[in-house]
């Protein structure tokens, strides 16, 4: 798969602050069965591998538009309030990889 199949969440809160998980685009809907409880599959950006996550973790998914004016996905275990977003942003290296929206989440 190539890069643009895949986007980028910057990760705020909790144990995983700061890291960056990619996820599959999707241009199709996903059927969940009503006594399963799907969740999405993350992956590490650099590694590739699987993020294994308890099943008490919570992540809200946000999508947050920057002072560049470009949107970017952000995946918080609290309130964005809470962070100073932008500072994270330039943090990341390689830079973070602006949403786009031909696919949906």
């Amino acid at each position: 798969m190539n890069e643009s199949e895949f986007h980028e969440y910057l990760v705020l809160g909790g144990m995983r602050h700061g890291e960056v998980w990619t996820k599959m685009r999707r241009d199709y809907w996903q059927h969940q069965s009503v006594n399963r409880q799907m969740r999405d599959t993350f992956f590490d950006r650099a590694a590739r591998v699987e993020i294994v996550m308890d099943a008490e973790e919570a992540y809200f998914i946000t999508e947050w538009t920057s002072l560049d004016g470009n949107s970017y996905l952000i995946a918080s275990t609290e309130p964005l309030l809470a962070f100073d977003v932008e500072a994270e942003m330039n943090a990341i290296s390689p830079p973070l990889k602006p949403y786009m929206y031909a696919f949906a989440l």
